[in-house]
């Protein structure tokens, strides 16, 4: 089972035991704005949507196969994140 702890940026690290899944480096250029989107105020991440403003900035990412549905959403400088799976 994974765990998350933050390093100094405010970023999350994902790790496992003491093995490093994702780097503070690659977290926080996953969770930087790549470019814009079509839908006003939003952006792309690497692998993610980044929404809000600067100082409110959240993740979202949603899909879906047949009969299953799911969707996260978190914020980067808040301990708080909504995860939904549906079938």
């Amino acid at each position: 089972m994974g765990r998350s702890s933050r390093d100094g940026f405010g970023h999350g690290l994902v790790v496992r035991g003491s093995e490093v899944l994702l780097s503070g480096i690659l977290a926080r250029e996953m969770l930087a704005r790549q470019r814009p989107t079509d839908v006003v105020g939003q952006s792309i991440g690497i692998g993610v949507f980044l929404e809000g403003p600067n100082q409110d900035l959240f993740f979202q990412h949603g899909g879906a196969n047949a009969g299953y549905r799911c969707y996260l959403m978190a914020y980067l400088d808040r301990p708080v994140a909504f995860a939904f799976m549906t079938n």
